[in-house]
């Protein structure tokens, strides 16, 4: 085989293999169980995608499951997420 691996995801987004560069979270819903859906963030931090994950669960109602998935993504977020990138709604 020549050069790095290649992956296939089921979004269509392109992995290859050794050139993880962020990490990506997916969740996936009582509507649509079986397909991740993702957001723009990327994280440098595994953890930092797990921490996000958990509070997304905790925040949505539908969510049946959330996974962290490597990216060739560049990162682009850091906890905590800053509010002018997700405004919160105050009542």
């Amino acid at each position: 085989m020549n050069g790095p691996a290649r992956i296939v995801l089921a979004d269509d987004d392109e992995f290859i293999v050794g050139t993880i560069r962020s990490y990506k979270v997916g969740v996936c819903v009582k509507t649509d169980p079986l397909n991740l859906a993702f957001n723009g963030l990327r994280f440098a931090d595994h953890g930092d995608a797990v921490f996000y994950g958990g509070t997304l669960r905790a925040r949505w109602l539908d969510v049946i499951r959330f996974a962290v998935v490597e990216s060739n993504d560049p990162p682009n977020c850091t906890l905590p997420i800053p509010s002018d990138r997700y405004p919160v709604k105050r009542t």
